[in-house]
């Protein structure tokens, strides 16, 4: 069934998303990947199709890329620049992130790749990365600035810092990667790992021995934009490397695939003859693709962001546009399988609810009722606020929205892709009203949890305007541009309106990571003897990505008698609260009917306004450590043997 979903998605495409041209090959050419958050089963037909592929299509597209390369005498690499974590259920809802995700990402057949900061927020997640991922590449996966520490308290590199290969025409490659300066901090990241600056590594004795023999190009992957601080000058990591590599080789050609911004872009690095850069978006979304000549001349370099949708990677193959493409030989075929039963295992596909309409995380105004942040603000306080107790003032930072939400069909999948992150959700209790009142002000002085949400992620398309916009287009696919409407606001507030006075006392609900900016702000605000760490938990053993699949149990029951899912495959049979077991049932008044590609639903009774405690076994709809483990195992060993 899930096959067939995904072909019907696959004509869909055909139909509206046809590239504009073939790609333009040369002597070197690349596909990139980066930001892929867990999306190994792709969007299927939500926003409208446009990005059906999922991670069995890419895989078996870059292998045939790779033939197609060699019957053109040319060469081509495949890199993928960090962050596969935080994004979807099958990613996050393992312990660590990305046990069946990681296994199969790894099925693309990548030259160089480098680690993100979402596998450092956590030990489990980064001992998953270093002890599954960076071998799994043996010397493909770099880290120039992480450093792994044992249990002895002993450093060692996370992994190989430098790669020195040859392409398949003869080319010889010098190849680096690192994460962006500053990200690990004494608190809320992983405390296994170290990391030094771009500017010390570059300076240390391995990247100057590296640089000894010269190459024919230097490839740079790394998890750092392209551009810093979301401004036109290029990221200081860039520019620090590019530096220390022109103080020896001032004219061999530098190409650069960054990330961490989540947006497609392309820059030609300033006063420089031959370094250039490309972005490739996020979330499975774009793969991109760039091509130079071997002489590294501005004239021969040429890029291309592709919508990761069956139609458009055939129709660069050469193929039937509708032609099936990640069933089309055994190892797709067994990775198509493997994502259907991390599916299963993570009940990605149980329908939670129905969403009466799009929330958009930036195409329209945060405090409008189609927005992300708005559903965020309107309910958060409505599905938790405790009876007989304080009322509650509910605080978050805006990045904790990731994508948007559509229409339709609301599964376990669609909340973690929306808000993926499990942050204890912790309650300073029994503050005064004034200071509640003037909380956001300060809140949003002292936040430093916020970033730019990626423009134009919305129907019809994206629209890139880049370094090379006035020579040629970078969309494969020609789109009409939406509106991009940044929130201004560094966080999120819930209730979204407070009275005007209040002789009652309030309660102060934060998730955990913007705990430190909390306590700026309570303090900038005169409140006295603010705890610093060992903070009280609101509800005990609630997380602030509980927050979708509650709600939505709660006040998404309004289903019409019929309906297309959305999601990424069939919908699991699912009743229940915010619940399913690891087989995909669960307890709810909501009767969802497996069908392919429409399902059914049976109108659910009123549910309860007000917060109903958990019951001691928590949250059902996650699935069992027992369940999770056995369909762990059982992945693990059918990747082994693709």
């Amino acid at each position: 069934m899930l096959v067939a979903a995904l072909l019907t998605a696959a004509v869909a495409s055909a139909t509206q998303w046809t590239p504009r041209a073939p790609l333009p090959w040369n002597d070197w050419n690349f596909i990139a990947t980066t930001d892929l958050h867990g999306y190994i089963a792709g969007h299927g037909t939500a926003d409208g199709s446009k990005y059906t592929a999922n991670v069995a299509d890419v895989a078996i597209w870059v292998d045939k890329m790779r033939k197609q390369a060699a019957a053109k005498n040319v060469e081509l690499f495949v890199v993928d620049s960090g962050d596969w974590h935080d994004g979807t259920a099958y990613s996050d809802k393992t312990n660590p992130d990305g046990v069946f995700t990681d296994p199969l990402l790894s099925e693309i057949d990548y030259d160089v790749l480098g680690i993100g900061n979402h596998e450092l927020y956590n030990n489990g997640n980064s001992i998953q990365t270093h002890d599954v991922v960076a071998k799994n590449f043996d010397g493909k996966f770099l880290t120039g600035n992480i450093f792994w520490k044992n249990a002895d308290g002993s450093i060692v590199d996370f992994s190989k810092k430098v790669r020195k290969f040859t392409g398949s025409k003869g080319t010889k490659v010098t190849a680096f990667s690192f994460l962006f300066n500053g990200f690990i901090a004494p608190k809320g990241t992983a405390t296994n790992v170290i990391q030094t600056n771009v500017t010390d590594a570059v300076r240390q004795q391995w990247f100057t021995a590296a640089l000894v023999e010269k190459p024919d190009f230097f490839l740079l992957v790394g998890h750092i934009a392209l551009r810093g601080n979301y401004v036109q000058t290029p990221a200081p990591e860039w520019t620090t490397a590019i530096n220390a590599i022109r103080k020896v080789h001032p004219t061999v050609p530098i190409v650069v695939f960054g990330g961490h911004y989540h947006v497609r872009d392309f820059i030609v690095f300033p006063n420089d003859t031959s370094a250039y850069g490309l972005a490739s978006g996020r979330y499975l979304e774009t793969i991109g693709w760039m091509s130079l000549s071997k002489s590294g001349v501005k004239s021969s370099v040429d890029r291309r962001y592709l919508d990761a949708n069956v139609a458009t990677l055939n129709y660069h193959l050469g193929r039937d546009e509708t032609a099936a493409l990640g069933t089309s030989n055994e190892k797709g075929k067994k990775m198509n399988s493997l994502i259907a039963d991390a599916g299963k295992a993570t009940n990605a596909s149980v329908v939670l609810g129905y969403a009466p309409h799009d929330f958009y995380l930036s195409r329209v105004n945060a405090s409008d009722e189609y927005s992300t942040a708005w559903l965020w603000e309107k309910y958060m306080s409505k599905t938790y606020q405790k009876p007989n107790a304080n009322p509650a003032y509910f605080v978050s930072n805006a990045g904790t929205l990731r994508s948007d939400i559509f229409e339709g069909p609301f599964t376990i999948d669609n909340a973690f892709q929306c808000l993926p992150f499990a942050n204890p959700l912790y309650v300073i209790e029994g503050l005064d009203f004034s200071v509640i009142s003037q909380f956001k002000a300060w809140f949003n002085k002292y936040n430093k949890h916020t970033r730019r949400q990626a423009p134009c992620t919305g129907t019809p398309g994206y629209v890139t305007l880049d370094d090379l916009s006035s020579v040629s287009q970078g969309d494969d696919t020609v789109h009409c541009s939406v509106p991009y409407v940044a929130n201004t606001a560094k966080g999120l507030y819930s209730p979204r309106d407070l009275p005007s006075t209040d002789d009652k006392k309030w309660d102060l609900v934060f998730v955990s990571f913007v705990a430190d900016d909390v306590v700026a702000a309570l303090t900038a605000l005169g409140v006295k003897n603010v705890p610093t760490s060992n903070w009280k938990s609101y509800i005990p053993g609630k997380f602030s990505n509980d927050f979708l699949p509650d709600m939505a149990v709660k006040f998404w029951q309004n289903f019409p008698t019929t309906a297309t899912a959305s999601a990424s495959g069939p919908a699991n049979t699912a009743t229940g609260s915010a619940s399913a077991s690891a087989t995909g049932t669960a307890s709810a008044s909501v009767s969802v009917v497996t069908a392919q590609p429409t399902v059914t639903y049976v109108a659910a009774s009123p549910a309860p306004a007000t917060y109903v405690a958990p019951s001691p076994a928590g949250n059902l709809y996650k699935a069992s450590a027992k369940a999770m483990s056995v369909a762990a195992a059982a992945v693990f060993a059918a990747v082994l043997m693709l």
